[in-house]
């Protein structure tokens, strides 16, 4: 998707020579979305190290090839791609293993608040 993205903003600045605030927007699914807006994964990390705890959204895409961060789908929901099957917790416990894995800390610190049983989780990681 950044790729994708990367690829929208290089077209605009070609197609357009005006100044950045348009190269900044991106319509994503029928809305505009500030790229400007959109935190990388590295300011989430120093958010964390910094507060101590964090609060995500996540979506999450069951019976992928592997376990990865895909980036965002919009300005407040990572996505997550999940190598297990959605059924009896199992990608919620991958879930929670790969995110404990990424943030460095034990799976018993990162609480799923919302969303059990959606795609869609709003997830608490604590140090």
């Amino acid at each position: 998707m950044f790729k994708k993205i990367r690829l929208v903003i290089k077209l605009i600045y070609k197609k357009t020579d005006c100044n950045v605030s348009i190269a900044k927007r991106y319509k994503f699914r029928r809305k505009w979305v500030n790229l400007s807006a959109m935190p990388t994964l590295n300011q989430l990390f120093e958010e964390f190290e910094k507060s101590g705890r964090i609060v995500l959204r996540v979506k999450v895409i069951p019976r992928s090839v592997e376990n990865a961060i895909v980036g965002f789908l919009d300005e407040e929901t990572l996505k997550i791609r999940v190598a297990a099957v959605p059924e009896k917790g199992k990608a919620n416990k991958e879930l929670i293993a790969f995110l404990a894995a990424e943030f460095k800390v034990p799976r018993e610190n990162i609480e799923i608040i919302s969303g059990a049983g959606d795609p869609l989780k709003l997830i608490r990681i604590e140090k």
